[in-house]
């Protein structure tokens, strides 16, 4: 059977870059470096390096060595049930006076959300470290059960000799 006419091969030919790739590693052209020296992801041109914007009414501190993200949260918490019972007494007594009290629970909740994002990177280490300790005990399991599936195996043909 002949190819049809102006079909020279069934398969494209490779792009034109694969003469830079050889099987040494030697020979493999290093990876251009972002522009600006940040990592930059290629999809989105979203930085890499994700950076917390700063609070306009700090309410806590972070950032020193020995905080405590629990205890400032339960503070938050309770001080953010307080201005809201604030909030509906002034509601009942004082109308037109809501704007400062709204204006509190603003700064609390803009403040509790602030430390659950500084608290973002410790919860993915330890989703990581959960996933990486199952994949440790399936593939155990795995290895487990070939070596039990080897002795019944052995104990078989050990039998029929």
């Amino acid at each position: 059977m002949e190819p049809p006419p102006g079909v020279t091969s069934s398969f494209p030919p490779p792009p034109h870059y694969y003469r830079l790739y050889a099987s040494d590693e030697t020979s493999l052209p290093p990876p251009a470096l972002p522009a600006d020296g940040a990592g930059i992801t290629c999809m989105y041109g979203r930085s890499t390096v994700e950076v917390l914007p700063t609070l306009d009414v700090p309410l806590v501190d972070p950032a020193q060595p020995d905080f405590n993200h629990t205890a400032a949260l339960k503070k938050l918490n309770q001080s953010l049930l307080y201005s809201f019972l604030e909030l509906v007494d002034t509601l009942l007594f004082a109308p037109s006076q809501t704007s400062q009290k709204t204006k509190d629970i603003e700064t609390i909740l803009y403040n509790m959300h602030h430390l659950y994002n500084t608290f973002r990177p410790h919860q993915a280490r330890q989703t990581l470290l959960v996933m990486l300790e199952d994949q440790i005990a399936r593939r155990a399991m795995c290895l487990l059960l070939v070596d039990v599936g080897a002795d019944v195996d052995l104990g078989e043909v050990e039998q029929l000799a």
